[in-house]
């Protein structure tokens, strides 16, 4: 008897087991049928980095898998394409991601920020893998000799490094099939670029499936003797061009060529003002980013305009003054479709008035319909030369204090004209924003209204007048009504 209950026992763990087995193969199986299980792997990878606990925080542990869903550790340890993002953090980090990759490619990031903890002997391993690497992202501030990356695959097709001096070897980064490329050393610290502008654009056309191309103080200066007037290359494919180098430098504009609709930074690092090669280059740019003046053709010509402090950025549609003030700051979907088609900068130049003049005299601003624009240390020439320069103009805000107002108050009373006669629309659309409240009244709101009533008074009032009110202004509705067909006050209509 004794016997039997033994064997019907046993019988019925088995089933138990058996049972088990099913549910747990149904469960996996009901896994792979979910939506999860379908996702791209690079979005997997991000669910499971983000969500173990102290990764990103410079933690010296394994990145537990069980705790983002247990149900998913054996499929995530099997699955060798969501560990093929490695950014360094310590050795056995690396090693772990790099044995757990299998031969799945690889994006590999050696970031410089205070929880680093990476040996060179990691570097070495990482190296030693770029047959099958994808992307790599390279801060230079390890004091590493004589490395072999020779052996670069075909699948590489980005590559950022960045230092204060980029080691000879890396240029074995440089492959045909590169479709980003960041370049950048570090401003002020960087040491002499020792190969020529003929080297530099040598390596540059070997890369014609560039997509991006980032180059910060790694152009050499102007050398005409070794850079051929006729020597030129196409990127058809680029729809991002940073560079920063010295205004003498940047003549490289004038050897290469891009789509109509590529985004353009230009950042000029000198110290005083360059005006040959900054003019130089601004036509440069002019011509690359516009036709003729007749603006006739495919490209869209430059709509709206922003300035301040040296820095000049441009885009090829219409923008809502409230949009170029707080551009970086509004929702995205705000912004939907609209990118920046061109930035000029000289930061280091500070505030100098002779770059906004040089700005308006040298890019094409014809058709431009709306501008926010930092009036600080702005001479009265200047600001008559841009209104020359941008007759069409539909919506204008003005930056800065109270006395700096001078020239626009001036231009305001008067009616402009165009340096070929023609009589300049300029201001019939006016946005005054941000006016202080002096001590003594309003002094600066009454400056403004004097010369709008002198303006109307000449048969040329304005179509529309908007007056922001963020800092306390009191604005006497019946002494602004007759300067403007119609006058907002915070966005509400003044009757």
């Amino acid at each position: 008897m004794i016997g039997d209950e033994e064997t019907e026992w046993t019988q019925i763990l088995a089933s138990i087991t058996a049972w088990e087995g099913q549910v747990l193969a149904a469960k996996r199986r009901l896994n792979e049928l979910t939506p999860a299980g379908k996702l791209p792997s690079e979005v997997l990878s991000k669910v499971f980095m983000h969500q173990s606990a102290g990764w990103y925080t410079g933690a010296k542990s394994w990145i537990g898998v069980s705790r983002v869903c247990h149900r998913w550790r054996e499929t995530a340890l099997n699955y060798s394409a969501l560990w093929g993002q490695i950014t360094t953090h310590t050795s056995e980090w690396t090693r772990g991601l790099l044995l757990r990759s299998k031969q799945a490619s690889l994006d590999v990031r050696i970031p410089l920020h205070c929880f680093s903890d990476v040996e060179e002997e990691d570097i070495v391993l990482l190296l030693r893998e770029l047959g099958r690497v994808r992307s790599f992202d390279w801060d230079f501030h390890y004091p590493l000799k004589d490395l072999d990356i020779s052996k670069v695959g075909p699948l590489l097709h980005s590559v950022s490094l960045r230092g204060y001096r980029i080691p000879e070897y890396t240029s074995s980064l440089f492959q045909p099939t590169l479709t980003h490329l960041k370049f950048r050393l570090k401003r002020r610290m960087s040491e002499v670029v020792g190969c020529t502008m003929q080297r530099v654009f040598d390596i540059l056309r070997t890369m014609p499936h560039l997509q991006s191309l980032e180059l910060s103080n790694v152009l050499p200066a102007a050398d005409g003797a070794d850079f051929g007037a006729d020597t030129r290359t196409y990127f058809p494919h680029l729809r991002l061009l940073d560079l920063c180098a010295p205004a003498s430098a940047c003549h490289l504009l004038g050897h290469i060529s891009f789509p109509e609709g590529t985004n353009v930074s230009i950042d000029f690092s000198d110290a005083e003002l360059d005006r040959d090669g900054m003019k130089q280059s601004m036509y440069l740019l002019a011509s690359r980013i516009a036709p003729a003046a007749s603006f006739e053709g495919p490209v869209q010509p430059l709509q709206s305009f922003y300035y301040e402090s040296s820095v000049a950025e441009f885009w090829a549609i219409g923008l809502n003054l409230d949009t170029l003030l707080i551009r970086w700051e509004v929702h995205p979907t705000k912004l939907q479709g609209v990118h920046r088609v061109l930035a000029v900068r000289a930061e280091n130049l500070l505030q100098d008035a002779n770059f906004f003049e040089m700005i308006c005299h040298y890019l094409p601003l014809m058709m431009l319909s709306s501008a926010l624009i930092d009036i600080r240390h702005m001479k009265d020439e200047q600001w008559r030369g841009a209104c020359e320069r941008i007759p069409y103009l539909r919506k204008l805000g003005v930056i800065g204090p109270p006395w700096s107002h001078g020239p626009v108050i001036k231009s305001l009373s008067t009616s402009a004209t165009a340096s070929d006669g023609s009589h300049c629309s300029l201001h019939r659309k006016c946005r005054l924003h941000a006016f202080p409240k002096l001590e003594d009244g309003n002094a600066l709101l009454d400056a403004y209204v004097k010369a709008l009533r002198i303006r109307s008074d000449a048969g040329h009032q304005l179509s529309h007048l908007d007056v922001v009110n963020n800092l306390g202004i009191y604005l006497d509705a019946g002494t602004v009504r007759i300067v403007a067909k119609e006058v907002r006050y915070d966005g509400c209509l003044i009757s």
